[in-house]
């Protein structure tokens, strides 16, 4: 899976083993490349000189601090990593520490402070030192596996989201204090934004995006159904209505080709108002980031990095626009178009789905377990 960042003039695209780095040119929308790295070649040792192995590592979750320095990544292999990136942002030998379960999102609270998500639940903060990573501490924990998380603006809450289909909000950094519970999603809540401090969105694997007034802890509206497939990401950029600034939310299904583009009405009711689609109908977009400053959407996906600036003037009258792809100077070599052709899921939506519970999947199950206690036996 590939994921890309966004922090003043560097972009980085992460594909399933490597790290790429680029930089902003004269023009505002062209890239040059910076330096990559494979992460199967960095060499790890753990306490008591035990070394990881990595030469089978995946890249699953990556995030940028809003200062450029440091880009967080985590692995198949649990291991978080922290590069510091010197004044030429070059990619060296990373910092790191080993995680108790598979991170499912990283995310700079601060220039220092790294939140990371994990399939058993927990939300842990680590803390970076002069080149070290504090011991993990454990801010709070679920009964079911967590797919996204963020932090209020104003900073007093942090919010999860699971794969319980409910979204939890806890005071922050006090987070044993629970506030409340927002029900609704009929399947697992994938991605969660804040629109202001007192509005929310989200979205998962019932296809609908939900509007929630923080406050009083209930859904404001609701969108259409609008993808068969569920909704892997769910995000807020400014559009200009009538000369008017206001917000949109941008909403990208899983195994898509586009992304869609939602307007709210004074009455705070969601309309679609475009589909930003790329050319070739087999693309697979697996990832956008939003520049604020520019107003502009930039994506990853199997073939290639695309942009959008979601602006009236142009909102085509048929509800289509094309995805522009990204130019860079030399343009992007081939090893990063075929890794990013080959990238899989590591967490595929549709594996997040539960199954009712029969005879047939109980033995299916109890075979399964069987066929792992068996391996483990002759290892």
């Amino acid at each position: 899976m590939a994921s890309i960042n966004l922090s003043e003039n560097l972009l980085v695209i992460c594909s399933s083993q490597h790290i790429n780095l680029f930089k902003q040119q004269n023009s505002l929308l062209n890239y040059s490349f910076l330096s990559s790295i494979d992460i199967t070649t960095i060499e790890v040792n753990l306490k008591g000189n035990k070394k990881k192995k990595t030469d089978q590592d995946k890249i699953l979750c990556s995030s940028l601090s809003n200062n450029s320095q440091y880009l967080a990544v985590g692995t198949t292999s649990k291991l978080l990593l922290i590069f510091n990136l010197n004044e030429n942002k070059e990619l060296s030998q990373p910092f790191y520490c080993e995680l108790i379960k598979a991170p499912t999102k990283i995310c700079f609270l601060n220039n220092e402070t790294v939140l990371v998500s994990n399939r058993f639940g927990s939300l842990f903060k680590f803390e970076i030192f002069e080149s070290k990573i504090s011991e993990g501490a454990e801010l709070l924990g679920h009964f079911s596996m967590l797919l996204d998380f963020c932090i209020s603006p104003n900073g007093k809450f942090v919010l999860t989201a699971d794969r319980d289909e409910k979204i939890r909000i806890s005071r922050f950094p006090q987070t044993y204090v629970i506030e409340g519970f927002y029900f609704g999603h009929t399947s697992f809540v994938k991605s969660i934004a804040f629109i202001d401090d007192n509005k929310l969105i989200s979205g998962g694997g019932d296809s609908i995006i939900y509007l929630w007034d923080i406050n009083l802890f209930k859904c404001i509206s609701t969108s259409c159904k609008v993808s068969e497939t569920a909704i892997r990401k769910v995000g807020v950029v400014k559009i200009v209505e009538e000369e008017i600034s206001k917000e949109g939310i941008i909403c990208l299904p899983d195994q898509s080709n586009s992304i869609l583009l939602f307007s709210l009405n004074d009455q705070q009711q969601m309309a679609k108002m475009n589909s930003f689609n790329c050319s070739n109908e087999n693309e697979y977009i697996f990832d956008f980031v939003v520049d604020v400053d520019r107003k502009t959407v930039f994506c990853v996906g199997r073939q290639g990095i695309y942009y959008f600036q979601p602006t009236t003037i142009n909102l085509s009258s048929t509800g289509l626009t094309e995805l522009k792809l990204l130019q860079f100077s030399p343009p992007l070599n081939n090893s990063l178009l075929n890794e990013l052709n080959l990238s899989e899921d590591q967490l595929p939506l549709n594996s997040l789905y539960k199954i009712p519970l029969n005879g047939k999947n109980l033995e299916d199950y109890k075979n399964r377990k069987e066929e792992k206690l068996g391996r483990k036996r002759r290892s």
